[in-house]
């Protein structure tokens, strides 16, 4: 950025052309000089590239973040105290940090240095407005198209709450590929409250001052300052006369300033801020409207031979008459009359409307003429045809290809390497495939983001399909969504830790749909956006600003967004804007549920519901409706969530909602059906999710591919379809390794449900190496006390068990326990199943007495935690019989064995293998006690009910055993019981694990039966 320097102004001048003059006696101290390499913080200094009124600017590099910047710093003293300039300056950079928008100038930080307030802003490679149309001749296309841009970055900012004031050409930047950004906001303030002695006295002629020492200040210089010329970043040169800059007759050749209280420089200046009264939107729409006149016609649109002339036909609101060979449209010009009207009433009601007068006016003009035709009302001749139009009329309609510009300073060149340098700072290993899909995901929202702003444009202007009205309902959407996309980028450019990248993935697919902005029919379903342009302005604001609320949910900085989206709903209620209360409401009933205060949570999202009722907005009350649900789920409310769900899939259906929301709403409803005990609802529903991704071609890297896919084999292994879960948690895995970091968290939990499946189904080495890789992350990731890495340690312990490391198993077991006695409640249910997974453990390796004693303590426990029905209770009381079946007393291991039963058949599905070792313990201790009968008549039907195919094959060995033993008291049987003692053999020899005391059972069994007779 270069920044022409002030010239001095002679004391002598300013005191003979104004009352008000300060005394030329007083001497201002220079401003702060710094030499090339001067460091301080984050910054080292480059070279210095200017100097405007309030101090002086230098190209920097932010060692930091690896870019170039550009440092303002304030000059210590001056005109006003210093107390005055750092309010001043520190007005601006907070005005401009408040802006994310392509066309304005972004302020990074703001900062001290030797006592002088400083401003870090975007280093813009270009130069100003006046300088570049004094470069070389400029078609009006071309000064159209640079306006427009500055005109999109004063409507941001007018929506952002805030006014410029000081609108001119030295405080627009164009880039090499001309694109504007406003800068310089040092004079605006967030409401329209004039400054000090501005309030009570208004601009008189005499207060003028002339100054013909060059351009005015360009980024930062304040109002009024003159500048030198140069080259480099933000130039603002100084020569004029050339094609498409102001002619050196006119006044805007001896530009004017005033040296007392007012602010802003009276060159364009608003009557209203003139006359000292109350600056709003309007006035830097009428600013605009005077740089835009001098551009088109190269002159000041009033006349004036000195400063009370000018300020005379101001105020009159008379415009110079065009010139006769003037090549401007004509179309124009009803748009600049009304701009620079002096009452701010008759201007428009904001820039918004002022930039489609400029757009969209020739397609209207075509519009009508395409009407009187086909009403009848063309007269023949060519002078009858002039009286409908004229040859601007005719113009082309705008073009529609512009989506992809908007996406300069959200997703482009610059902002993409600034978030991957973001991404690889945190150092991470693996960091370069998280911005790889991170950055694939965005370039494909990107992506359709573009085309729907294209084609929306193109079924107005040329297709003629779409009325304006719904364009304008389209764009306001797609802006929302520009917003969300913003607020993401700018989280995710910033300073990131581990757990923030880890979240990248998901954040990004977790914006909402850019699809709804086609859906014409809830778009105008909703109340329209308040009539009164300053409440219309905040609404904006405020949902340009819900944009980062919801980045910051999506990072999962749920702590540093919950007190930044309350005070989004403080405003949102003051404004009392329905649909826009409704919006952020839902996002702090997530930010709460997420924060475990769900019961809070739920009162704001009921209120979300209400408002979106009330605010005609079926997609906000649905997805309200979605959150409320899981809500509910969290918090263990099953009746109430299972009826939350049913209204939301309701709500969704009502609303005709895309795929995204859609899926949703199905994951929302299954996941509420498996906690209500309905697993076979809870499958066809998050398949149902499943199949709403797949219609919409979701990459097989995608995290919510692979949630659904891990949710779906999850309550298959619910419903003891074990093998049938294989596929989907084995694609969900290898969705995670394609996309994720070798250790991320997600990646263990993937590993983690894989290893379980494959333990259940009895393939013990795959789940041993699964559960230990996933170990090994959780331990780096979690640390060795988080319970998910307690959990996943006791599941190592069981497959080294089954595989014969029995002193392996019970040292992690007895790691786990130590862990948990210091970390949880002494009534606390997990210390329970750590028991019992002790007791497994011992008994595996036929430590029978120690075995009793870990399943009594687990009982126990569940008893002292209020739980003595808990499924885990049920699987320790059916171990306890076990072993009590292993040491021959049968009668105890049958009371015990029933009991446990009994439990689990209340918690499972009647096939599910899990049920299993329980029966086969009841079947041993009835043989056990001579009870044969009713041992086959428990063991007989268990063969047929469970499916081998969904089990252990070694358990299956274990019923064919006991079955075999059962049916030798019946001589016709005999052969039959020899056939499933064989089996039992083959399968447990073919079986992965140590069985060996099995084994040596049945083969000792088979001696002492041998084969009948007649065989």
């Amino acid at each position: 950025m270069r920044v022409p320097s002030k010239p001095d102004l002679p004391g002598e001048l300013a005191a003979t052309r104004t009352a008000r003059a300060r005394s030329d006696a007083r001497v201002e101290p220079g401003p702060p000089e710094f030499q090339r390499g001067t460091a301080f913080g984050r910054y080292v200094v480059l070279e210095r590239i200017g100097e405007g009124g309030m101090g002086v600017v230098y190209a920097a590099y932010d060692s930091e973040l690896d870019r170039k910047v550009a440092l303002k710093f304030l000059n210590p003293d001056g005109e006003e105290s210093g107390v005055r300039r750092d309010k001043r300056l520190l007005r601006e950079a907070h005005a401009m940090a408040r802006l994310s928008h392509p066309n304005v100038v972004v302020v990074y930080e703001v900062g001290r240095f030797e006592g002088r307030i400083f401003l870090a802003m975007e280093f813009v490679d270009g130069m100003d407005l006046r300088a570049w149309l004094a470069a070389g001749p400029r078609t009006t296309a071309e000064i159209l198209d640079v306006f427009r841009g500055a005109a999109q970055g004063l409507a941001a900012a007018h929506a952002a709450g805030i006014i410029h004031r000081d609108f001119k050409p030295a405080n627009v930047l164009v880039d090499a590929k001309s694109r504007a950004r406003v800068t310089d906001f040092g004079l605006s303030r967030a409401s329209p409250v004039p400054d000090d002695r501005a309030a009570s006295e208004p601009l008189r002629a005499g207060d003028l001052v002339e100054r013909g020492d060059g351009a005015e200040g360009s980024h930062g210089a304040e109002s009024g300052d003159a500048a030198d010329s140069g080259e480099g970043a933000n130039t603002a040169d100084g020569a004029e006369g050339a094609e498409g800059s102001p002619s050196p007759a006119s006044p805007l050749a001896v530009p004017l300033t005033w040296t007392g209280d007012v602010l802003g420089t009276p060159s364009y200046m608003a009557p209203e801020q003139r006359a000292g009264g109350q600056a709003d939107p309007r006035s830097d729409q009428f600013s605009f409207c005077v740089a835009l006149h001098e551009a088109l016609h190269r002159e000041h649109p009033f006349e004036g031979k000195d400063a009370a002339e000018l300020l005379d036909n101001i105020r009159a609101g008379k415009v110079r008459p065009p010139h006769a060979a003037s090549s401007v449209p004509r179309w124009c010009r009803p748009a600049l009359l009304r701009g620079l009207r002096p009452d701010p009433a008759e201007r428009f009601p904001s820039m918004d409307a002022l930039l489609a007068e400029l757009s969209n006016r020739p397609i209207r003009r075509r519009r009508r003429i395409a009407v009187a035709v086909a009403l009848g009302l063309f007269v023949a001749g060519g002078a009858a045809y002039g009286l409908l139009v004229d040859r601007d009329a005719i113009a082309p309609p705008p073009r529609c290809d512009q989506g992809a510009r908007r996406l300069a300073g959200v997703w482009d060149g610059a902002r993409q390497r600034e978030t991957r340098g973001a991404f690889e700072a945190t150092g991470v290993p693996g960091a370069d495939r998280t911005w790889n899909g991170f950055a694939s995901t965005l370039g494909r929202r990107a992506a359709s983001w573009v085309q729907m702003s294209d084609r929306a444009c193109a079924a107005t202007h040329h297709d003629g399909v779409q009325s304006p009205a719904v364009l304008d309902l389209r764009i306001e959407c797609l802006d929302r969504k520009l917003e969300e996309m913003r607020g993401l980028v700018d989280v995710y450019s910033e300073k990131l830790d581990k757990k923030v990248l880890d979240r990248a993935l998901d954040a990004a697919e977790n914006l909402s749909s850019i699809s709804g902005c086609a859906d014409v029919t809830n778009l105008r379903a909703v109340v329209p956006l308040p009539g009164d342009p300053t409440i219309r302005a905040k609404v904006l604001d405020v949902r340009h600003r819900l944009g980062r609320a919801e980045a910051l949910f999506n990072a999962g900085q749920f702590k540093e967004g919950r007190p930044f989206v309350a005070a989004l709903k403080r405003e949102a209620d003051a404004l009392g804007y329905a649909p826009l209360k409704a919006q952020v409401a839902t996002s702090l009933g997530e930010y709460l549920k997420e924060l475990g205060e769900g019961k809070d949570g739920e009162k704001v999202l009921f209120e979300a519901i209400e408002q979106a009722v009330k605010g005609q907005d079926g997609i906000a009350e649905a997805s309200a409706w979605v959150s409320l649900a899981a809500n509910f789920g969290r918090r263990g409310q099953v009746p109430e969530a299972l009826l939350a769900a049913r209204t939301a899939q309701l709500a969704v259906e009502r609303a005709n909602g895309d795929r995204v929301l859609h899926s949703r709403m199905f994951s929302s409803l299954a996941y509420v059906e498996l906690i209500a005990g309905q697993p076979d609802k809870s499958l066809d529903h998050y398949q149902q999710a499943m199949a709403q991704w797949e219609a919409l071609h979701e990459s097989s890297t995608s995290p919510r591919v692979a949630n659904t896919l891990g949710n779906i084999g999850l309550v298959l292994n619910v419903l003891g379809r074990t093998r049938e879960s294989l596929p989907y948690l084995e694609r969900a895995l290898a969705s995670r390794k394609a996309s994720l970091r070798a250790d991320h968290p997600q990646m263990a939990a993937s590993m983690g449900a894989l290893g379980r499946a494959y333990h259940s189904i009895g393939m013990f080495r795959k789940a041993r190496d699964l559960f230990a890789a996933a170990l090994e992350i959780l331990r780096k990731e979690l640390g060795p006390e988080h319970p998910e890495t307690v959990t996943i340690q006791t599941a190592l312990a069981f497959a080294e068990a089954n595989l014969g490391n029995h002193a392996q198993a019970i040292g992690l077991v007895a790691s786990s326990l130590s862990v948990q006695r210091r970390i949880l409640d002494p009534r606390d249910v997990e210390l329970g199943q750590t028991y019992l997974a002790m007791g497994e453990v011992q008994k595996s390796a036929a430590r029978h007495l120690e075995a009793q004693q870990s399943y009594e303590r687990a009982i126990e426990q569940f008893e002292r935690a209020k739980a003595p029905d808990h499924v885990s209770a049920g699987w320790a009381l059916a171990g306890l019989g076990m072993v009590h079946n292993a040491v021959g007393r049968h009668r105890e291991a049958l009371r015990a064995c029933r009991r446990g039963l009994a439990i689990l058949k209340k918690e499972l599905p009647e096939n599910s293998d899990e049920l299993l070792g329980s029966v086969i313990c009841v079947g041993e201790a009835l043989i056990g006690t001579g009870d044969l009968a009713a041992a086959r008549a428990e063991l007989e039907p268990a063969l047929a009910r469970f499916s081998e195919q969904d089990g252990a094959p070694q358990d299956f060995a274990e019923l064919r055993f006991h079955l075999a033993r059962a049916l030798w008291a019946t001589p016709a049987d005999r052969r039959r019981a020899r056939d499933l003692a064989g089996a039992a053999v083959s399968s447990l020899r073919a079986a992965e694990g140590d069985r060996r005391e099995l084994i040596g059972r049945v083969e000792s069994w088979l001696k002492a039966h041998p084969e009948p007779a007649g065989r």
